[in-house]
């Protein structure tokens, strides 16, 4: 008879076990989806750099075409 109870405490003991087991997995599958918010955030921040990158690619291109030579060979530089 002893036997049974020290039985039966151990499989409410495992029982415990399986429920903290089941949060610790609701928890994960909750980070996981954070983990992928966070990397669709970062994508729209890469597509929102390159953007500038070209931006800057073309601001670049256009200050050298207002940089004239003068006639005495100096270099104007319009900012």
């Amino acid at each position: 008879m002893t036997n049974n109870k020290r039985q039966t405490t151990n499989n409410k003991q495992q029982t415990t076990n399986n429920k903290r087991q089941t949060t610790n997995d609701k928890q994960q599958t909750t980070n996981d989806k954070q983990q992928t918010t966070n990397n669709k955030q970062q994508t729209t921040n890469d597509k929102r750099q390159t953007t500038n990158d070209k931006q800057q690619t073309t601001n670049d291109k256009q200050q050298t075409t207002n940089n004239k030579v003068l006639k005495n060979g100096r270099t104007q530089t319009n900012s």
